[in-house]
C-alpha cells in the first residue's frame, strides 16, 4: 500500500494540488522544502462550507491563518487553498 502512495508523491509536482484519496480528506498537496518532499492533505469533505467573504474571514481569524508558517502543515494548507 505504501509503494502505491510513493508512486503518485513521485509522479505530482512540488506544490500541485489533487483530490485526496484520503478518507474524509478534501485535498492533497506536495509541499517541497530545503530537500523534503510531503504530502499533506487537507479539509473534512463532511462539512459542507459557506466560502462567502463574510465566512473567509471569521474562518482565517479563529484559525489565525497569517500566523501559519508551517509549510508541511494541514492547517496552513486550508487556510490557502480551501479559504
Amino acid at each position: 500500500m505504501k509503494e502505491r502512495f510513493s508512486k503518485i508523491k513521485e509522479k505530482m509536482r512540488c506544490g500541485e494540488v489533487k483530490k485526496s484519496w484520503r478518507k474524509n480528506k478534501k485535498i492533497v498537496k506536495k509541499v517541497c522544502k530545503d530537500g523534503k518532499e510531503k504530502l499533506v492533505h487537507a479539509g473534512d469533505s463532511r462539512y459542507k462550507n459557506d466560502y462567502s467573504d463574510k465566512a473567509r474571514k471569521s474562518f482565517k481569524a479563529r484559525h489565525k491563518c497569517s500566523q501559519k508558517k508551517d509549510p508541511f502543515s494541514a492547517q496552513k494548507l486550508a487556510c490557502e487553498e480551501l479559504w
